[in-house]
């Protein structure tokens, strides 16, 4: 062994340069291994972590238009979803959670200084964050079935709206101007999921309706216990087909 050893070496010294060359093709080729496994798992981890809510069996759905004339009636027609019509699919017994989510991007999101910190404001309801599995700083709490009946001005930041704004519970944020107390914040790990939860203020939804009159941007919605995704997806698009009256 010893002699094994002591030739190895005297090889290596013979040739300096090929030997250094190879050493560090050797090492850059473990580097390289190693990143790339790295690379792989942070990114999973990362888009495991933004579509959590999906792999909890929550499905979404967007108002958007038809693909086909009908009866007159010309393609590309708008179809909306209306509160009531979500008010009604929560009686259907296909639902165990349903939240309606209202969006508007061209607000104004601002602290008692003036400073502007987002354009993106969400209504939301009591269902939302369970929903979405969402994660909260210390303190926080949830928009409460209260916020929703009573109209009332609070609101969840996204922590970069927090952070830019030095923004904590008990502050206050302004939209439009107008004055909400800060309940929640979310924390960093997950507000960059997959709707961008890091730059928006979500308010109470009947709030929202008071600000802006307008319909749902998207529905979560969660099945009964025993029913699959394809079935599920299928009831619910009878229902709002039949309430189209088409």
């Amino acid at each position: 062994m010893t002699n094994l050893l002591q030739q190895t070496w005297q090889t290596l010294l013979a040739h300096r340069m090929k030997s250094a060359l190879a050493i560090i093709a050797i090492a850059w080729g473990v580097i390289s291994v190693v990143v790339l496994i790295a690379l792989g798992e942070g990114f999973y981890r990362h888009q495991t972590q933004q579509l959590s809510f999906l792999m909890n069996n929550v499905q979404v759905a967007f108002p958007s238009s038809t693909s086909k004339a009908w009866q007159g009636l010309p393609s590309r027609r708008q179809i909306t979803i209306s509160q009531e019509q979500v008010e009604r699919i929560k009686n259907t017994g296909l639902v165990d959670a349903v939240s309606s989510v209202y969006a508007k991007w061209d607000a104004s999101v601002t602290n008692e200084k003036g400073q502007n910190l987002s354009s993106s404001v969400n209504g939301i309801d009591s269902n939302y964050f369970s929903l979405m599995q969402s994660k909260f700083e210390p303190t926080s709490r949830h928009m409460s079935p209260s916020d929703i009946a009573n109209h009332t001005r609070v609101a969840v930041l996204g922590d970069q709206i927090a952070k830019m704004g030095g923004l904590s519970i008990g502050h206050i944020v302004k939209v439009n101007g107008i004055p909400f107390l800060v309940i929640g914040v979310l924390k960093d790990e997950d507000s960059t999921s997959f709707f961008s939860d890091s730059r928006t203020v979500y308010i109470p939804q009947t709030t929202y309706r008071d600000l802006w009159n307008v319909k749902p941007w998207m529905l979560l919605m969660k099945p009964i216990e025993g029913m699959d995704a394809h079935s599920f997806r299928k009831s619910v698009v009878r229902f709002l087909f039949e309430a189209a009256s088409f």
